[in-house]
């Protein structure tokens, strides 16, 4: 039986990369909402930023990671999600050892609704 092509995964689309050697591998992108798995290496973060009106879930595949969200630090693990609603300056950092991946699922397109807040550290 043939695979759908509705069918994505990261094995059958190609990753785009961001910041310091992280990727970003988009599975969905509709009008209304946009799944992406994302791998974020150790030591690195992401610039510190908010979305004017897109809502985002983060969803911890394997790690552990801290959100910086509102000047607050939340520590996530393997398991663990956390919404981060429009509005809210964020940042998703590895402090591990290890490798990070994570779900970013978002209420629409964030290409043209990301307000970065500083430069990348």
């Amino acid at each position: 039986m043939p695979i759908s092509e509705d069918v994505k995964s990261t094995g059958n689309t190609e990753p785009e990369s961001w910041g310091e050697a992280n990727l970003a591998w988009r599975l969905q992108a509709g009008e209304k909402l946009w799944l992406a798995e994302e791998e974020m290496q150790a030591g690195n973060c992401e610039i510190r930023h908010y979305h004017a009106h897109t809502e985002q879930v983060f969803y911890i595949l394997q790690g552990e990671a801290v959100m910086e969200l509102a000047g607050n630090e939340i520590r996530m693990k393997t398991g663990d999600s956390l919404r981060i609603p429009a509005g809210e300056k964020h940042r998703i950092r590895n402090e591990s050892s290890g490798l990070l991946r994570f779900l970013v699922i978002s209420s629409g397109s964030t290409a043209t609704d990301r307000i970065n807040l500083e430069k990348a550290e």
